[in-house]
C-alpha cells in the first residue's frame, strides 16, 4: 500500500500503475495507534475509548469492592491511556471521557451513572497523604522531532513548520519545563552554546538578551566545546562590548574538562532520574498533607478496610440520616439501638450497642477507657497509633477493620436480615457474634502481617 500527499491525480495514477501497489488513505492503525498526518482529534481516539469500555464490561465489577475497582483503574485502565499519551498529545475531550469512564467504574461498577459519586474526582486524584486515593490524573505528553530539529537545541527552536502537531505543543510549554532540568557541563561537546541552560540553570541567550545572535558570528548549532582551546575560552568578540562581557563571564565561572561528560539530570528527583510522578508533582499545585491519612493508609491494613475508613473520615458514607434527608427512605432510626438518628457520629461510636462491641475491641488493643465520639477517637488513634511499633500497627489495623465491620454488619441488617424476617433479638445476637469473631480476626491478622 502506498500513500500520497501533495501529488496530483495523474501522477498518483502513474505511480500506482508502475509499482502495482494499492493506494491507501490516512488514518490507518499501526501497532494499535492511528497513523495520521494531522493533529489528533477526538474521532481518531475511538479505539482507546472502545478498549477501555470493553475491558470494564468484561470485569465482574459487581463482585469487586471499592478497593478492588480502584486497583484496576490505577493499574489497567491508566496504563492504556499512558501508552497513547507516550505517542500523542491526547485531546482534552478524550481525556475527560476516559476520566468519566474510570470515575463511573470506581463508584458504580459497570453501570453508567453520573449520580451517586461519594467523593469528588479532584479529591480522589490527590495523593494519599493529602486526603485522596493517589489516583493520578490523566495528562498528555511527548511528541517527536524532525531530523533538522534534532541537530538544534530544544530550547532554541523557533520555526516548527515541518514538525508534528504534538511537538509544536511541547515547544509551547518549554518555559514550564525549563526549571525541571539540571545541566552539568563537562567537556561541552553536547551542550549548545547559546540556548542550552548550562549556565547555572539559564542559557547565554537568556543571560545576555541584548546580544544580536545573527551578528555574533556564532552559529545557533555551535556547542560550548567549539570555543574552548588550550584551557581557555576563545569567543569571537569582534570589538563588540556585549560579546566581551560573555567572554569575561565564561572565564570567571566555567572551566571545561574533556575527561568529563555533559550531564542532563532530572531536577525534581534526588538521583536525577525522570519519573512521571515527580513531573506531576512539579506541575500540580501541592496540597496540604493531613495527619489522619497515616491512620487510614497503614501498610498492615487490608485495602477494603482502609477504603471504608477513608470514606468515613470524609463523612461520605450513605447513612440513614443522609438517605432520609434526600427523601429516599422514610426513617432515619439506627438499626442497632432503634433510638437515635443514624449518622457517622452515632454509628461510630455513640450507639449503645456499638459501644458494647467497641469497648471489647478497645480492651483487645490494650486501651482501657470508655469509647469516645468519632472525631475524638480519630484524634486519639492519630496520636496513640502512630509509629512503627507492633502495638501501634495493631491498633491502626484493628481500628480500620472495626469501622469496616460495623458498616458491613449495618448493611447486612438492612439488606439481608430484615428482609429474611429475623427478630430483633436474633439480629442482635448475630451482630454480637460477628463482633467477637472480628476482634479475634483483627488480632490474628495484625500479628501475622507484622511478623
Amino acid at each position: 500500500m502506498i500513500f500520497f500527499s501533495g501529488v496530483d491525480q495523474s501522477t498518483r495514477k502513474e505511480i500506482v500503475e508502475m509499482l502495482g501497489f494499492q493506494e491507501g488513505s490516512l488514518p490507518i492503525k499501526y501497532m494499535g495507534l492511528p497513523l495520521i498526518s494531522t493533529r489528533l482529534k477526538k474521532e481518531h481516539c475511538g479505539g482507546l475509548i472502545t478498549r477501555i469500555t470493553t475491558r470494564v464490561l468484561n470485569w465482574t465489577a459487581k463482585a469487586l469492592s471499592y478497593a478492588g475497582r480502584l486497583q484496576l483503574v490505577q493499574s489497567v485502565l491508566t496504563s492504556m491511556h499512558v501508552y497513547w499519551s507516550s505517542i500523542f498529545m491526547i485531546p482534552k475531550a478524550v481525556v475527560d471521557e476516559v476520566e468519566q469512564i474510570c470515575r463511573s467504574f470506581l463508584w458504580h461498577g459497570i453501570e453508567k451513572s453520573k449520580r451517586g459519586v461519594l467523593v469528588s474526582w479532584s479529591t480522589v486524584c490527590k495523593e494519599k497523604s493529602c486526603g485522596g486515593l493517589g489516583k493520578t490524573k490523566f495528562v498528555c505528553c511527548v511528541g517527536d522531532q524532525n531530523e533538522t530539529e534534532k541537530k538544534m537545541s530544544f530550547w532554541g527552536i523557533t520555526k516548527t513548520t515541518y514538525s508534528s502537531w504534538s511537538w509544536r505543543i511541547l515547544l509551547r510549554i518549554r518555559d514550564i519545563a525549563l526549571h525541571m532540568f539540571a545541566y552539568t557541563i563537562g567537556s561541552g561537546k553536547k551542550f549548545f552554546f547559546w540556548y542550552d541552560p548550562w549556565c547555572h540553570g539559564k542559557s547565554l541567550a537568556m543571560l545576555f538578551p541584548e546580544i544580536n545572535l545573527r551578528g555574533s558570528h556564532i552559529s545557533k548549532k555551535a556547542v560550548a566545546s567549539d570555543f574552548w582551546r588550550n584551557g581557555r575560552w576563545h569567543v569571537p568578540t569582534r570589538w563588540d562590548s556585549n560579546m566581551t562581557r560573555v567572554l569575561n563571564f565564561l572565564q570567571l565561572n566555567f572551566i571545561l574538562d574533556e575527561r568529563k561528560q555533559d550531564i542532563i539530570s532530572w531536577g525534581p528527583d534526588k538521583k536525577g532520574e525522570f519519573h512521571v510522578k515527580s513531573a506531576l508533582k512539579c506541575l500540580v499545585t501541592p496540597a496540604q498533607k493531613l495527619e489522619w491519612t497515616k491512620l487510614v493508609w497503614s501498610r498492615s491494613s487490608i485495602p477494603r478496610h482502609s477504603f471504608i475508613l477513608w470514606l468515613t473520615v470524609h463523612n461520605r458514607l450513605k447513612t440513614k440520616k443522609k438517605l432520609y434527608d434526600w427523601g429516599i427512605i422514610d426513617s432515619n432510626v439506627c438499626g442497632f439501638c432503634y433510638v437515635s438518628c443514624e449518622d457517622v457520629e452515632h454509628l461510630f461510636f455513640q450507639c449503645d450497642f456499638i459501644q458494647t462491641v467497641w469497648s471489647r475491641i478497645l480492651v483487645a488493643m490494650k486501651v482501657h477507657r470508655r469509647p469516645f465520639t468519632w472525631r475524638r477517637e480519630v484524634s486519639w488513634f492519630m496520636r496513640k497509633a502512630n509509629g512503627k511499633s507492633l502495638l501501634a500497627s495493631m491498633r491502626r489495623t484493628t481500628f480500620a477493620a472495626s469501622v469496616y465491620a460495623i458498616w458491613k454488619v449495618r448493611n447486612e441488617l438492612i439488606f439481608f436480615y430484615v428482609q429474611k424476617g429475623y427478630s430483633n433479638k436474633s439480629r442482635d445476637s448475630i451482630v454480637e457474634i460477628y463482633g467477637e469473631i472480628l476482634k479475634r480476626q483483627c488480632r490474628t491478622r495484625s500479628d501475622a502481617r507484622l511478623v
